[in-house]
C-alpha cells in the first residue's frame, strides 16, 4: 500500500500532496502579501524586521542568508526600508568595512502593529482547524521539512 502512495504516476498520493502543498503555499503567500501591503509592508520587509528584532543588528549577507536571497537583491529592499525609516545602516565597530542593518524605533513600532495584523490574518486563515488538527498539521509539516532538509541539492 505504501508503494502505491509513492508511485511515479501523476495520480499518486505523494504527487497530489506535493501539488496541493505548492498551490497552498502560493495562495498563502499571495494573500499574506496583500494583507501586509495594506499597511505598506512586503513579506520580505516584515521578515527582515523580525530577524533584526530577534537577532539585533545584522550584515546584509547574514540577512540574505536567513531569507535565502542574494546579498545584492537584499540591498534594494533595505534601501526602501531605509527610506521608510524602518532600518538604518551602521558601520561595524570592529570592522569598518562591514555595514550592519539595525531596526529603528519606528521600525519596531511598525513591526509590532504589523505583527498583530499578521497574527489576526493567520488566525482567520486557520480558523476551521481545531487544536488537534493544528497539532497534527504541525507534526506532518515538520516531518516534511526534515525529509526535504535531508535531500541533497544538485
Amino acid at each position: 500500500m505504501i508503494e502505491m502512495a509513492y508511485d511515479d504516476d501523476e495520480n499518486s498520493m505523494a504527487i497530489k500532496v506535493w501539488r496541493l502543498y505548492v498551490d497552498l503555499w502560493k495562495l498563502w503567500y499571495k494573500k499574506n502579501e496583500r494583507n501586509l501591503n495594506k499597511i505598506d509592508l512586503s513579506i520580505t520587509e516584515f521578515t527582515i524586521m523580525r530577524h533584526l528584532i530577534e537577532n539585533g543588528p545584522m550584515s546584509m549577507a547574514a540577512i540574505a542568508s536567513l531569507i535565502n536571497v542574494t546579498p545584492g537583491w537584499i540591498t534594494g529592499v533595505v534601501d526602501k526600508m531605509e527610506e521608510k525609516n524602518l532600518v538604518t545602516r551602521n558601520r561595524d565597530s570592529t570592522d569598518r568595512r562591514i555595514i550592519k542593518i539595525a531596526i529603528t524605533d519606528r521600525g519596531r513600532e511598525v513591526y509590532e502593529n504589523a505583527k498583530k495584523n499578521h497574527y489576526a490574518f493567520i488566525r482567520k486563515a486557520l480558523a476551521e482547524l481545531n487544536e488537534n488538527e493544528l497539532q497534527q498539521t504541525y507534526v506532518l509539516l515538520q516531518k516534511m521539512m526534515d525529509d526535504v532538509s535531508k535531500l541533497e541539492s544538485n
